[in-house]
């Protein structure tokens, strides 16, 4: 999309953003993440609310690549936006861990 530009949703759309640590984490044999992996995992979880689909995402991704001694893995360090909040300025709930 460029700058300035529109783009539309519908109702039940998740957009989701995500950098190359998801889809090129690596299992013990070597294999990649990868999109296709992503895109059934957020099919498979679509209902949950958003933290719960992130955490759950992000809970695929560690079981397909755990983290290796004396190594820092992507997943130790979850980047989450400052806190949103509702209209009437409720802070709404962030993920655990």
């Amino acid at each position: 999309m460029r700058s300035g530009g529109k783009a539309n949703s519908f109702p039940e759309t998740t957009l989701a953003l995500y950098t190359d640590g998801i889809t090129e984490a690596f299992s013990p044999h070597r294999e990649e993440f990868g999109e296709e992996r992503l895109v059934e995992a957020l099919r498979r979880h679509r209902s949950l609310p958003p933290c719960e689909l992130l955490s759950s995402v992000v809970d695929e991704v560690r079981r397909h690549s755990p983290p290796r001694a004396k190594r820092r893995h992507y997943a130790d360090r979850r980047e989450v936006p400052a806190p949103l909040k509702e209209s009437g300025g409720k802070t709404l709930p962030q993920p655990q861990g």
